[in-house]
């Protein structure tokens, strides 16, 4: 593992204006480092910034202020030499696989394009075909020649989402943003591909920024990795993923958790049910003033919580949160272990 993080944003903000006079924050001043071979999920309700932050990392927008760097280096200030680097390097599977695919060419000639334009083989066709073989076994799509020569349309939606995993890998990335990858498929294949992403992961060497609104999947996926949860375009939790669905530390982070459906009666029986201060959601054209979530908030402190706005506190033991609250909670009880 390099010293620098593979991936790291410094207080990344995204605006856009939606009518004349005025902005909303997509993406509020987050800052997350993503190493070599780390898996993050970040997991949020929609419209809290999750898609906007991965196509920030992927270069696919720019953002309005803050740095993104790649191994140390900002992005917009790499040098020539080296953005072919970052390009390649960084790949994104999107959610929709029936419209990321052109459905004008045949699965072989996706894979071919990018193996062609950046003479990840030669020339010879024959190469090339079996580079794209390759690629299809290793998505589990088997056996490989009955969907070369096919047209999206004629695969399934899980068997499409393997077919732009498979796109994404032609050119050997170290970094996938997968956004919201298997919301659009069966239920029953989903573990199916996500375990894909994770042999992909061990066997190449991957680091994977994982967007969901599922925490369940999140669980699964991240298990070995860590957890971000974001709220109205504010990171507001980060942990270990083991840590946080045991100990979970901001109010928003626990109702998450809380509203999972378990299987067993029993377990659901038990299982603490929080009560919100309010059921209205708030506006990203009317913010509240401090704390985001302060009108919903179960925890709420008053004043404090009202008027200013909760920056990301860091802990020893690898987890940060956005909560006056909790922060200061977190700290009594390092306190009181010695910590």
């Amino acid at each position: 593992m390099t010293s620098e993080p593979l991936i790291e944003l410094r207080n990344v903000t995204r605006s856009f204006s939606i009518k004349r006079g005025t902005n909303i924050k997509a993406v509020d001043d987050v800052s997350i480092t993503i190493d070599e071979g780390e898996i993050v999920c970040l997991v949020g309700e929609s419209g809290c910034g999750k898609t906007t932050t991965g196509k920030i990392i992927a270069g696919l927008l720019k953002p309005s202020s803050g740095q993104v760097l790649f191994h140390g280096q900002e992005i917009t200030r790499i040098a020539a030499a080296n953005q072919r680097q970052y390009r390649l390097g960084v790949q994104m599977i999107h959610q929709d696989p029936y419209a990321s695919l052109n459905p004008s060419r045949t699965v072989y000639e996706q894979l071919a394009a990018p193996l062609q334009r950046h003479v990840f083989t030669s020339g010879k066709s024959s190469l090339v075909r079996d580079r794209a073989f390759e690629l299809l076994e290793l998505v589990d799509l088997t056996p490989a020649n009955d969907f070369l020569d096919k047209y999206p349309h004629q695969l399934s939606g899980g068997q499409r989402q393997r077919v732009s995993i498979a796109r994404a890998l032609t050119v050997t990335p170290s970094f996938i943003v997968a956004d919201e990858a298997v919301s659009m498929v069966d239920v029953s294949i989903r573990i199916s591909l996500l375990n894909t992403l994770l042999r992909l992961k061990e066997k190449m060497g991957l680091a994977v920024l994982f967007i969901t609104h599922d925490l369940a999947l999140a669980k699964f996926f991240a298990w070995e990795g860590r957890i971000g949860v974001m709220y109205l375009g504010r990171l507001v939790e980060v942990a270990p993923a083991r840590q946080l669905v045991a100990a979970p530390q901001h109010p928003y982070t626990k109702v998450l958790l809380s509203a999972i459906p378990e299987a067993d009666p029993d377990t659901t029986r038990k299982k603490q049910h929080i009560q919100l201060r309010s059921m209205d959601i708030p506006s990203m054209v009317h913010l509240p003033t401090g704390c985001s979530f302060h009108p919903l908030c179960h925890l709420f402190a008053g004043e404090t919580c009202e008027k200013i706005v909760p920056e990301l506190s860091h802990f020893k033991d690898g987890s940060a949160v956005a909560c006056h609250p909790a922060a200061q909670a977190h700290q009594a009880d390092q306190a009181a272990k010695g910590g």
